[in-house]
């Protein structure tokens, strides 16, 4: 049903949030079938927008006076607007066409001084007659059960440069193959096992090749990612998780030409091992609450290699190489209690730490010849940096204790304190608040419901720096912190507070 009054009302809806967007421009027509119940007054156009977004859009026409009333009746549009029935809407960037496509809405503008209700349904809104073209894509999958133990699953993929999709953009298009295999053990519950291999294949075409001296031949890929994947997971005891993610991946690039050969590799190695348990809630049939510890390692290990030698003068080459080994720790404590019906006490506590080592390394080669032609010297340049350790740490401490079941009031009081320590900058970081909230609802004392029910609350944050000017000098007061400037809140050094009141408010409807 749509309720059609002045201004236009639309409806609208998200189809991707892809940065790029949905490809249209490879069909011909938009339809729509309308079914007008009652009749619709003159002028009424019925309007369809395939948008970027809300200030850059198509916007497709159709007149509800073409539309006859108690039967079904579609609408057809041609999608380059060939028709006189598009207009085109784009305040804030250049026409792109339909190839990014992210909103679709629909709607009536009324071109009359009056409004007016009326019934209108709709159905089956489509893009029809797609475009010919001649483009080849094959696929093949399947999934083979190996005595209830063990699962594998295969996807094979061949795409053409000259096969497109609606999620494509038609720009730089490739020919692409993919294979991808994954494996699941299933025999036990308390020990599930997955791995994943896959492998995709880029090759640039002729008739899409960037300029004329791009020599592929379609014997090398430009680009082969290739990644090995896999999880496995222990919930042998109760409470207890014990899992281990690890994914290697490769990404090659290559580009050959008359002129420069270009070869650049990237392999990364990630492994995350990770435990969680949590207690029993109650002992000896005492209910203690709950309480959870968790426990996150993160390896990441990342090596570059980049390649480049003239093709014309193979004296002539760069070649740099870059490591970098990351480190990053977490571990997380969450309670919850409750010792008598009417306290809440949620704690929880976080320590995180993370590093970075690595080097990167650079050399150049080229031969020198003398006016005769010949080599006459060899110049050698060289560079290596073994990059610093960069490292942080960070502790969260935050403690939220409510009062439960009290008439009236709802009372609650939120601490939290941060410990940031920056190896870069040599800082310690310290900031943290203290707040204080309630509900006070009067209409439980005299009796009304509907009185509008006040909520005061009341915040104090305070904020540290501490800088280390020389060094590991231990004199300084980076070294010399206590318990209490690390962890508590000095009211001297509150900055902002003050009660805050307001009401909350209430419908007309309800009044």
């Amino acid at each position: 049903m749509l309720t059609n009054t002045v201004p236009a009302y639309f409806l609208t809806r998200t189809l991707t949030t892809n940065s790029a967007g949905y490809n249209y421009s490879n069909y011909q027509y938009l339809r729509m079938d309308v079914y007008k119940k009652t009749i619709t007054s003159p002028g009424e156009i019925l309007f369809v927008r395939l948008a970027i977004d809300q200030n850059n859009y198509y916007q497709y026409a159709m007149s509800l006076d073409d539309a006859p009333v108690g039967t079904w009746h579609t609408f057809k549009n041609e999608m380059n607007g060939s028709d006189g029935k598009r207009i085109s809407v784009f305040q804030t960037g250049t026409i792109v066409g339909l190839t990014k496509i992210k909103e679709i809405s629909i709607g009536i503008i009324n071109p009359n001084t009056v409004g007016t209700t009326e019934e209108i349904w709709l159905n089956n809104l489509r893009v029809t007659e797609a475009k010919q073209r001649e483009g080849i894509a094959m696929r093949l999958s399947s999934s083979t059960r190996l005595a209830d133990i063990f699962t594998v699953s295969t996807d094979l993929r061949d795409i053409a440069s000259d096969f497109y999709t609606i999620d494509e953009t038609p720009s730089g298009k490739q020919h692409t193959t993919s294979n991808k295999v994954t494996g699941n053990l299933t025999k036990f519950s308390t020990l599930p096992v997955n791995a994943t291999w896959s492998r995709t294949n880029n090759y640039t075409e002729l008739e899409h090749r960037p300029e004329p001296y791009y020599s592929n031949n379609f014997a090398t890929p430009d680009t082969v990612n290739e990644t090995v994947s896999g999880n496995l997971s222990y919930l042998g005891v109760p409470g207890l998780t014990l899992g281990l993610n690890a994914t290697q991946s490769r990404q090659q690039t290559a580009y050959i030409d008359q002129i420069y050969n270009v070869n650049n590799e990237v392999e990364t190695l990630n492994a995350i091992p990770s435990v969680s348990y949590t207690l029993p809630g109650k002992i000896l049939n005492v209910p203690i609450g709950s309480t959870t510890f968790t426990g996150k390692y993160e390896y990441i290990d990342s090596h570059t290699r980049y390649d480049e030698e003239k093709a014309a003068d193979k004296n002539r080459s760069d070649l740099w190489s870059k490591w970098k080994h990351s480190k990053n720790e977490t571990y997380t404590y969450v309670g919850s209690y409750n010792p008598i019906k009417y306290l809440k006490i949620s704690p929880s506590f976080t320590y995180t730490q993370n590093s970075d080592r690595g080097y990167l390394s650079w050399y150049k080669f080229y031969a020198a010849l003398d006016p005769g032609g010949t080599e006459s010297s060899v110049l050698q340049q060289r560079y290596y940096s073994d990059l610093h350790r960069m490292a942080s740490l960070n502790k969260i401490a935050k403690l939220n204790v409510n009062l439960l079941n009290i008439p009236v009031i709802t009372p609650s009081i939120s601490y939290s304190m941060t410990n940031t320590r920056d190896y870069v900058s040599d800082t310690l970081s310290v900031p943290g608040s203290l707040s204080w909230q309630s509900g006070l609802a009067l209409g439980d004392v005299i009796g009304w419901s509907r009185f509008p029910k006040l909520n005061l609350s009341q915040n104090y944050t305070v904020s540290a720096t501490y800088r280390n000017e020389i060094g590991d000098d231990k004199d300084q007061p980076i070294h010399k912190l206590t318990f209490d400037d690390l962890w508590m809140i000095d009211p001297v050094t509150f900055r902002g507070g003050g009660a805050v009141i307001w009401i909350q408010p209430i419908s007309i409807r309800e009044i």
